[in-house]
């Protein structure tokens, strides 16, 4: 029996033999040895085709057996089968030819690791057999075909039936599987393993050392080792049916294989009542294609789509962070956003398109991947949709691609409020809010493109509060209008003094070498708006500190822009910003706002007064921002309301040690009525007044900082033409003005050596010039001429010594201002007045050739004529705001003129009521006057003083007549009476309409 086992290194040991005849052998028991591994078989019987012939020769091979059947083999494995083997070329000593095949029956196959005792087998098989089908006589004979079946245990745990059905083409293998005795079966196994290499180790037995140490070293029970630990850990429990059916063509030597797992499920006895449960079959199916000689074989995975859903609580979504994610921890406080994760989550995730995966086999293998997949996340809440679209990945050896389109959609169904969380400072609230993004992601090796295909973010209420102000924002939106992208890049930072170095000869420790990465921004058009808007300060501020509130209906914003940054990560952050605005972009942007208040609020004791400080029924401004060189240039051109203006600014960005810079234009060529529409909402004119023409303005300013403190300029020309107004009964018509003006200011910043902050300005205007053609001012007013050039100064070290500079806020003022014009068939004249609030004011009015008839015919009285040409002058002073009238004089030239009253009401009553004056009166009936002057005087307190003289000769009256008239008043408080009567008369006016 040696003889016929030594080709294969087989040796008998014992055995028990019964040949029945020549053909048919029998052996009760068979002992034999292989290596130092021991095999028994029990009940083995052999039919033989020519037993005489194998008994002379010594030989034997499949081909001389036609039946083969055990009832029982042992195998106790020897410590050298954990050792590693060496190949030995005994292949083709047995033929496998399908046709000299016999039958086998092995009725059981246990096999024990070296230190068991024979009742715990690692491994089992039942029912081995490989049997030729009966056909009967009228099927025609096919080719040969036999079949291989057999049930498989591992440590006693029923793992798969198998079935293998063999012809000449074709091999099919089918399996069943039930995975939670796999999953049972493989963990007793690992526990085995694990306990024989401990007792190797203990024994001290040199061939056992290296036993131990090459089971150790196993990848299989690594791999082994590793499933149980992450089971274990993770307290899993895996059932499920999986079936599988394999064919195998011998002629082509192409595999399909089509794997099936039914009603699997995974779940961990950590989480309750949670599992992954796929609604339909795990099904893959795998093609195994060989191609030409020269030509690697192909191989495609398929995965079916499946679903799955689950609903999750909070005290299951905590367990399952603590069992795959422990470091993370829910928020325990006590908010209305944290305790709506009592209510349930339903997740839901799907591979919606088959995952798809083809490679060659070959040493420069290329694998390709395709999917489409879904994650669907739904609370009271908020839900959450994300669709992964046209999944393309790539392994070309060390070289990796991947493509997708991810698309997803969160929407908010309740009111979230996050006040009094910890992580948000200030209180806010949003509702009915909506985030939709399509974006596609393109990635290799050594770059990354991120491309953001459309992005909308909605929200039904938006509101803020920060420091007892609220912030109010209804239908709010944002949404990109083009596709924007991010693209990150790196590439080996090799520079050419150490590119010499870089060759493995002499970098054989093969350090890797450090990569630059480099960052690229493609940010496109967008639009931002809302439909209302409202910052409001409910809580009352200390008493007369102003606050202010503020609304502002639709407004939108959109932006077309095609912006490119490229970021170089070695450059250090602080110079990023610097990098970034050194490129060359541009925007232009449209804004669109209707409705726009502005209130400011001033407390007081009894109540709040509320003034408009701002309000336009919409705004419309078309701008174009470029920059370049961090160089910041705007066109802007505006509509408010019915006023168009256009704009053009320059803003330097700041540099190192160079602080930043601004300057621009602003001009305007319009109606006056466009401008006082615009504005008569906060500049109301007064009722009875309306002007007309038109006005122009072209200013130029420029903001720049240098050694901490702050200077600005502007220069501005200012015209006004075709003026025509009218007040009441006052009137002008085609007046003209104009002026080119100066305004410096300038700030001084705090700094430790000079911690105090202060400002100063003054606007210059020279040659300012004011022509009025015709005015009537209750007389005609005619070819007014008014020159003047200001200088008005404020500085905030200086203080006030006057009233007038309290107003004003001026520290220092130099007017220089002249004036003429037509006047009752003369003329009225200022030389020269100069108007100082911080020093002596002097000025003079001058009246030359007025007409005392043409001033009466302005004005008539009853019952009075007069004629005469007067001249007179009018000096004021005026010192620390107070004025007054020194030598103030009017008289008629010669030869005079005549005086004619008759019937007057005034004169007829003092006659009536003071008989002593009816000579005065008699006199004036006709008094033809040589001289008449006047004589005028205030002091800073505003007591006048008015003394008139008048010399002539009167009709019916012989001697000469001599008048002196004086009167004394206080023109401040006759002015305070005038105002109060008129004040009375125009309410009395308004009521009585």
């Amino acid at each position: 029996m040696n003889s016929l086992a030594e080709p294969y290194s087989v040796r008998v040991l014992d055995a028990k033999v019964s040949i029945d005849s020549a053909n048919q052998w029998h052996f009760p028991f068979i002992l034999v040895r292989y290596q130092d591994s021991e095999i028994a078989l029990h009940e083995v019987k052999i039919q033989l085709n020519n037993g005489y012939n194998v008994l002379k020769s010594m030989k034997l091979s499949l081909e001389d057996i036609s039946d083969f059947s055990v009832n029982k083999i042992d195998v106790n494995l020897g410590d050298s089968f954990f050792q590693p083997q060496q190949q030995t070329d005994n292949a083709g000593s047995i033929g496998l030819s399908l046709s000299h095949i016999p039958e086998i029956k092995l009725a059981a196959i246990n096999i024990y690791l070296p230190f068991q005792n024979n009742d715990r087998a690692i491994i089992q098989a039942k029912h081995l057999n490989l049997l030729t089908p009966k056909l009967s006589q009228a099927q025609p004979s096919p080719s040969i075909r036999k079949t291989l079946s057999g049930e498989f245990l591992l440590m006693q745990q029923a793992v798969a039936n198998l079935s293998l059905t063999l012809d000449s083409t074709q091999w099919q293998l089918t399996h069943y599987t039930e995975l939670n005795s796999l999953r049972e079966g493989l963990e007793q196994l690992s526990l085995t393993l694990n306990e024989y290499a401990l007792h190797t180790q203990k024994d001290g037995i040199q061939d056992k050392e290296r036993a131990s140490s090459s089971l150790e070293q196993s990848s299989f029970l690594s791999t082994l080792d590793s499933l149980q630990s992450a089971i274990s850990t993770h307290m899993l429990t895996i059932k499920g049916l999986w079936n599988s059916t394999t064919s195998i063509d011998l002629i082509t030597g192409a595999i399909q294989s089509k794997q099936i797992i039914n009603e699997l499920t995974i779940s961990s006895s950590a989480v309750k009542n949670v599992a992954f449960n796929p609604a339909s079959p795990i099904q893959v199916e795998i093609n195994y294609k060989p191609e030409a000689d020269t030509v690697s074989p192909n191989l495609n995975v398929k995965l079916a789509p499946i679903s799955w859903q689950q609903s999750t609580d909070k005290r299951q979504l905590e367990q399952l962070i603590q069992l795959l994610q422990p470091s993370i921890v829910l928020p325990t406080e006590k908010h209305e956003l944290i305790k709506q994760l009592e209510h349930p989550i339903l997740w839901q995730l799907a591979l919606t398109k088959p995952l798809t995966i083809q490679t060659r086999l070959d040493d420069q293998a290329t694998i390709t991947a395709n999917y489409d997949a879904a994650i669907n996340i739904s609370h009271p809440v908020l839900s959450a949709d994300i669709t992964l679209k046209n999944n393309h990945i790539v392994k070309d050896n060390s070289d990796i691609s991947f493509d997708a389109e991810v698309l997803s959609h969160l929407k908010q169904k309740q009111h979230i409020n996050l006040t009094a969380m910890d992580f948000i400072p200030h209180e806010i609230s949003f509702e009915n809010s909506e985030l939709t993004t399509d974006i596609s992601i393109k990635a290799t090796n050594n770059t990354a493109e991120m491309v953001i295909n459309s992005a909308s973010i909605y929200s039904d209420k938006l509101d803020a509060t920060f420091n007892h102000k609220n912030l109010n924002t209804e239908n709010v939106y944002w949404q990109l209008t083009e596709p924007s992208s991010f693209t990150l890049s790196q590439t080996p930072s090799i520079t050419s003094s150490n590119a010499a170095l870089q060759p493995s000869n002499l970098n054989p420790s093969n350090s890797p070498v450090p990569l630059n990465s480099v960052m690229k921004f493609n940010v496109n058009g967008f639009a931002f708006g809302f439909d209302s808007f409202s910052f409001t300060q409910p809580t009352p501020l200390a008493f007369n500190k102003p606050s202010y509130e503020a609304q502002l209906g639709k407004f939108r914003i959109e932006a077309k822009q095609n912006i490119e940054l490229t970021l170089n990560e070695t450059t250090p952050s602080i110079d990023l910003l610097s990098q970034a605005l050194s490129q060359t972009n541009q925007s232009t942007l449209s804004w669109q706002l209707n409705n726009i208040k502005l209130d400011k609020l001033i407390p007081s004791k009894s109540r709040t007064r509320r003034y408009k400080a701002l309000k336009f029924d919409q705004i419309n401004l078309d701008q174009t921002l470029s920059l370049k060189q961090q160089l910041l240039t705007g066109t802007e051109q505006w509509q408010l309301d019915a006023l168009s203006l256009s704009s053009y600014h320059l803003l330097k960005l700041p540099q190192k040690h160079q602080p930043a810079s601004l300057a621009g234009q602003w001009s305007f060529d319009t109606e006056l009525a466009d401008i006082l529409s615009t504005f008569e909402h906060t500049q109301m004119l007064p009722d009875n007044m309306k002007i007309d023409g038109r006005g122009k303005l072209n200013a130029g300013f420029a903001l720049i900082e240098a050694q901490g403190v702050s200077l600005f300029e502007m220069k501005f020309e200012q015209q006004l033409t075709n003026i025509d107004a009218k007040y009441h009964e006052n009137v002008m018509y085609d007046a003209t003005a104009q002026a080119n003006c100066q305004f410096n200011w300038q700030q001084a910043h705090s700094t430790p050596e000079r911690p105090e902050t202060f400002s100063q300005s003054r606007l210059l205007c020279q040659q300012a010039q004011i022509d009025i053609p015709e005015a009537y001012a209750g007389i005609n007013l005619d070819n007014i001429n008014l020159s003047a050039n200001l200088s008005l100064g404020k500085n905030e070290q200086i203080p006030a010594k006057n009233w007038l500079q309290e107003i004003s806020g001026l520290s220092d003022t130099d007017v220089n201002l002249t004036a003429s014009g037509d006047l009752l068939d003369g003329e009225f004249l200022i030389p020269e007045f100069y108007l100082r609030l911080h020093d002596i004011s002097e000025g003079y009015f001058v009246l030359n050739g007025i007409s005392l008839e043409a001033l009466l015919a302005a004005q008539p009285q009853v019952g009075v004529y007069a004629n005469g040409i007067f001249d007179g002058v009018l000096p004021a002073t005026l010192v620390d705001g107070k004025v007054t009238i020194a030598g103030g004089h009017l008289a008629a030239r010669k030869p005079g003129g005549l005086i004619q009253v008759s019937n007057n009401p005034a004169l007829e009553q003092i006659r009536d009521s003071q008989p002593h004056l009816d000579f005065v009166v008699q006199a004036l009936e006709h008094l033809e006057y040589s001289q008449l002057s006047s004589t005028f005087d205030m002091k800073d307190n505003g007591d006048a003083s008015l003394k008139v003289q008048v010399k002539g000769k009167s009709q019916d009256i012989e001697r000469p007549i001599h008048l002196n008239y004086s009167h004394e008043e206080n023109l401040f408080q006759l002015y305070k009476s005038t105002q109060i009567g008129n004040q009375l008369q125009n309410d009395i006016e308004r009521s009585v309409k």
